[in-house]
């Protein structure tokens, strides 16, 4: 097999739109309550649970109390350390890429590196508008297979 075709079966699989569901099936949310659209959600703010709390104390009137319950809320359920992860993985791909230059073009570590960032900017190029079921499951498998995403990779 050519080495053309070894790095086509290496590199991620690309999506545009949701090709489990696909893009005329009707998502689990109310999209024409939100202000924005799968294409100008890149222009909301992101990466900050601060964001989210202020969002919520705005649309609905939270004290400072309720507030507060938000913030433990979030980082109980997880969200504030994907957040931090996000950030770490953004670092760790400036790591990659760095590796990447210092290693010989076409050696062995090279192409792991490069296959490593591929991977890589796939997970970090999906699209913003990602719509989970709102029943929660037990199996991953199913949740995996109910996710719509809508929008093109950024």
């Amino acid at each position: 097999m050519s080495e053309a075709y070894d790095r086509q079966l290496r590199r991620p699989r690309r999506f545009y739109l949701d090709e489990t569901v696909g893009p005329d099936v009707p998502g689990h949310y109310d999209a024409d309550v939100a202000e924005f659209d799968p294409e100008s959600i890149w222009c909301c703010k992101q990466n900050h649970p601060e964001l989210v709390v202020q969002d919520l104390a705005e649309e609905f009137g939270l004290d400072s109390e309720e507030q507060e319950f938000v913030r433990i809320t979030l980082m109980r359920r997880g969200v504030n350390k994907w957040l931090y992860a996000r950030r770490q993985f953004i670092q760790l791909k400036h790591e990659v890429k760095s590796l990447m230059k210092q290693a010989e073009l076409g050696s062995e570590r090279f192409e792991l590196l490069e296959e490593l960032n591929e991977k890589m900017q796939h997970i970090a190029k999906t699209p913003r508008w990602v719509e989970w079921p709102t029943k929660v499951h037990t199996q991953r498998k199913q949740d995996e297979e109910q996710v719509i995403i809508r929008g093109t990779m950024c």
